[in-house]
């Protein structure tokens, strides 16, 4: 259970952090970061100020506009730190999974009266290409370049 102490705490914390890159003469300004996110400048500055929290939507669109400092910084405070941006073609296993499991309904649904008819073609051809590359990237983001990039 969440008590009010520990929920002060974490409110106390993100706004700790957040105030290591949003303000004046910090990396983002409150009505800039308020632009790239729809969080109002009022919203913002609840946040910077204590008085309130994020929420999950909110919270995210802060981690996503501010960066992985961000988040390591909120997550230092509880023993936590790693996270990263995902960089060029690396790609998640769900979103290739998820990509491969799309291409293969179309194929499935083309299928259905023992062909593949052409008008059906052009969505089968598109999503073998777009699984191909989804998997492509996938490898890349586990292939040797990517780990010595990471270790770099």
């Amino acid at each position: 259970m969440i008590t009010a102490e520990r929920h002060a705490n974490a409110r106390d914390r993100f706004r700790d952090a957040l105030g290591l890159f949003v303000g004046s003469g910090r990396r983002h300004a409150i009505g800039a970061l308020a632009g790239a996110t729809g969080i109002s400048a009022t919203q913002i500055s609840d946040y910077l100020n204590g008085r309130t929290t994020p929420s999950v939507a909110n919270l995210g669109l802060l981690f996503g506009a501010v960066g992985s400092d961000l988040v390591n910084a909120w997550l230092a405070h509880f023993g936590l730190c790693g996270a990263r941006p995902i960089e060029g073609p690396e790609q998640s296993a769900q979103a290739a999974l998820s990509t491969t499991a799309a291409a293969t309904a179309t194929l499935a649904r083309a299928l259905e009266d023992g062909r593949i008819d052409h008008t059906e073609l052009p969505d089968v051809i598109r999503d073998a290409r777009e699984t191909a590359h989804a998997l492509l990237r996938l490898c890349d983001g586990y292939g040797p370049r990517a780990v010595e990039a990471r270790r770099a």
